[in-house]
This record gives C-alpha cells, structure tokens and sequence, in this order.
C-alpha cells in the first residue's frame, strides 16, 4: 500500500505551520473583499449598504495589516517576503478604494443638497415661511430641568429640515434628536452649557451645526456616524470635545478646534477622513486613544508647548499627514502613535522622551531619516518594521536595547552605527534575505555578537 504523502500537522515545523495560518487568513480577507465588490456592482445596492460597505472596507485593510503582522513571524523564510509585499499592496488598495468611495459618497449628498434646491425653489415663498415657522413643526419633550430629552416632528406633510434649539432649553439629553434622518441644519444656543450623550447619533443628512458662544461642552458620540455632516462651528467657550464626538463623521472639512478646548476624548474624529490642516489649541492637556486615527486629510499636526504625552494610535493611520510638530515638553509617545503615516518623511523627537515604544513608526514607508534623542534607552518591538524608505539611523550613545522586528525590512539602510552601550537586541531586529545592510558596531559588543549569529555583514567601528 503506497504511503500518504501528506504531512501530519504535528510534524510540521512551527513556521510552516504559521505560513499556512497566515495564508488561510490572506485568502479569507482576499474572499470578503472579492465579495463587496460584487456587492458594489449590484445596481440595487442601498445608500446605507453602500457606506456599511466603506466601513468594511477600511476592516479589510486593517486585517491585511493582521495578516502582514502573521507573515512577519515567519519573515525571511521561503517567499515569505512577497506575500508581505502583496499583502502590503492590497492593504493600500483598498485603501484606496474606500478613500474614493467616500469621496463619491460625499459628491452624492452635494447632488442630493443641489436637487432639493431646485426643488425648493419652486416653492420659494413657502420655504420661506416654513424656514420661519421652523418651530412650529417640531416638538420638544423636557425633564423638569428643562432638559430637552426627545425631538419629534409634529406630523406636517411637509418637514423641513432646520431647527434652532429654543433659548430657554436647560440642555440637550442623550439621544435628544438620535437618527432623526431628515435634519440638515442646527443651531444650539448659548444658554445650554453641554450637548448630551449621542444627542445626534447617526443623523446622516445633518450637513451643518452651529453652536452658539456659552456652549461648554459637546458629550461622548454627540455627533457620531453624521456621515453627511460638512461644517461644524464651534464657539471659543468649548472646553471639551468628548469620546467618539466627531467619529465617522466622513464628510467633515469646514472646522477648527477653539482655543480653549482643553480635553479631547478617545476617538473623537476616528474615521473624518476629509480633515485638514488641523492645529491643536494652546490650552490643550489631554488627547485621547485614536483620537485622530484614520484622518487621511490630515496634512499638518501641530501640538502646543506644555503637551506632555501622545496616547497610543492618536495619528495611525494618517497616510497623507506630512508635517509633525511635537513641543520639548512631550515625555512619552505611546504605542502606534503614528503607524502608516505613509507620506511622513521624516520628524523631529523631543530630547525628553527615553522610549519609543511598540510599532511607533510601523509602515511608515515614506520616512526616510530620524535622528534618536540622546534620552532614549530602548527601541521597542516593531517601531521601524516597514519602513522601507528609511535610509538614515542616528542612534545615541547609551541606548541599551533594540526590540524584535524594531528595523525588519527597512530594504533602504545601508549602514546602521550600533553603539556600545547596547546589550540586547531582539529576534530579527535588522535586516531581511532582500537586505544589504552593514552593521557597524564595536568588537565583541552584542551587536557583532547579533551580526555573527543572524549571518549579517558587520564591520568594527573600532577600525
């Protein structure tokens, strides 16, 4: 009887085992996302699928990420290395793909927007009695502080889309106006000092809101998934901007944060991809996780003097940000903090920090040089992982340890300076099998002892 051929999954070797783990996962994301193309190309497809589909697009990319992070176990062993590179461009192009179906998505509510307009201008005389009698045609129920707690139509055949919150308002309640669909403008007075909880929640054809000077505070997901929602004026008086505020709110361009907002919460603008331009105001004191990830029209960040740390993930994902300025009083940047900002080129450290922490800087493949503050003691794991523009590594004497993965196929460095002082340096922290990169370091320092171990070329600082 002839023997099976096939190998039994006990004897397989570990990294065979995670090769096929990482590439059951590619096929799976690569399935999905085959399927919400065909799901695109329906013509029946709805408007609220359609962007459910964006979302899941932006899903996709972060699993290619995953499965990028599955393969880097592995990198360096058999053709390893191009699945990373294909993993890597799929990533990129359905990044792309969901850049430009949010762009299409923003044109189609200028059409709807330009259509009613035509509409309305038929009926110009009663538009404009109905703009003035706005309050006639909602109602408002209150707690007995006067709260607003719900908003409703009263039932008119003919519901327009403004309201002005009434004066004597004591506030605005969680989910006061939550899915309200047919909202296109709102005014909030100055006599309510904070808009609640979810108060606007997935009002997905508010396309404006004003909020009057007396305003103090805007509540954790008070404008969350507005996907239409374009121009938000906020007044000076704003001290804080709660968690997941401003999230998914794709549409949004026409906005700066006043200069007395001191807290912004944990993902307060994830996903407002059509940022720009954003400057932090100077009485600023804390940031959130994520609280800007995902921007991709975000160009320029620049934190005020007095900032003393950046959260983990606050910028990841900023693929066009290209100009960073963080003060000297900055101590600690977190985990990721500016993970696939592909077109930063390169960024100035604060002396003050000693780490950089887990995948800082991973996939930033635009960043070509970075020079490492004379403070800093440890490179984490995966900081430059990448990277595969870096060319320039300036590394400071006294630095003590380079985490795993922390350069793993920065295909651009040549030559890498390893100071003395550094004892310990993690599995595949330089190189891969594409690499032509020289360590430089001194005799019998760990980095020739690393050099020597990981067959690396390497050559004595010493002479």
């Amino acid at each position: 009887m002839e023997e099976s051929s096939v190998i039994p999954e006990e004897q397989l070797d570990i990294r065979e085992r995670r090769r096929r783990n990482a590439e059951a996962a590619k096929k799976q994301i690569y399935d999905k996302a085959v399927s919400k193309k065909q799901a695109l190309n329906d013509k029946q497809i709805t408007q609220v699928k359609k962007i459910r589909i964006i979302y899941e697009y932006r899903d996709i990319c972060d699993e290619y990420s995953a499965v990028i992070s599955l393969f880097g176990y592995i990198a360096g062993y058999s053709d390893v290395d191009a699945q990373i590179s294909e993993c890597e461009a799929k990533r990129v192009e359905y990044t792309e793909i969901a850049a430009q179906l949010e762009a299409e998505e923003s044109e189609r509510h200028r059409k709807i927007v330009l259509r009613s307009a035509l509409i309305l201008t038929s009926v110009f005389i009663l538009a404009v009695v109905t703009f003035r009698l706005t309050l006639s045609l909602w109602e408002f129920e209150y707690t007995d502080e006067g709260v607003i707690y719900k908003a409703g139509n009263l039932g008119s055949a003919f519901r327009f889309g403004n309201i002005a919150v009434p004066d004597d308002a004591g506030g605005i309640g969680k989910q006061a106006f939550k899915g309200i669909l047919v909202l296109r403008r709102v005014t909030i007075p100055g006599s309510i000092s904070e808009i609640g909880e979810e108060a606007f929640l997935g009002c997905e054809g508010l396309s404006s809101v004003t909020i009057s000077e007396g305003v103090e505070r805007i509540g954790a997901s008070a404008f969350k998934d507005c996907i239409g929602l374009k121009q938000v004026i906020m007044p000076g008086s704003i001290i804080e901007i709660g968690d997941s505020a401003f999230q998914g709110c794709m549409s949004l361009a026409d906005f700066s944060i006043p200069d007395g907002v001191r807290h912004i919460g944990a993902f307060a603008f994830l996903g407002c991809v059509n940022t720009h331009d954003l400057r932090l105001p100077p009485a600023i004191e804390s940031i959130g996780v994520s609280a800007f990830q995902g921007c991709q029209g975000l160009v320029s960040a620049v934190l005020p003097e007095g900032f003393t740390g950046i959260e983990h993930d606050t910028f990841a994902g900023c693929n066009r940000l290209t100009e960073v300025y963080i003060p000297s009083s900055v101590t600690d940047i977190g985990d990721y903090a500016f993970m696939g900002c592909n077109s930063l080129r390169s960024i100035e450290l604060p002396g003050s920090i000693t780490q950089l922490r887990e995948g800082l800087f991973r996939f930033c493949s635009g960043l070509q040089s970075i020079s490492i503050p004379d403070n800093v003691t440890g490179i984490g794991n995966y900081v430059f992982l990448g990277c595969t523009s870096l060319a320039r590594v300036d590394m400071p004497e006294g630095l003590r340890s380079i985490g795993d993965y922390a350069f793993w196929n920065c295909r651009s460095l040549v030559t890498v300076t390893v100071p003395d002082s550094v004892t310990l340096i993690g599995k595949r922290a330089f190189s891969d099998q594409y690499s032509k990169l020289t360590l430089v370091c001194g005799p019998g320092s760990a980095a020739e002892s690393f050099a020597q171990e990981n067959s690396l070329d390497y050559t004595s600082s010493g002479g």
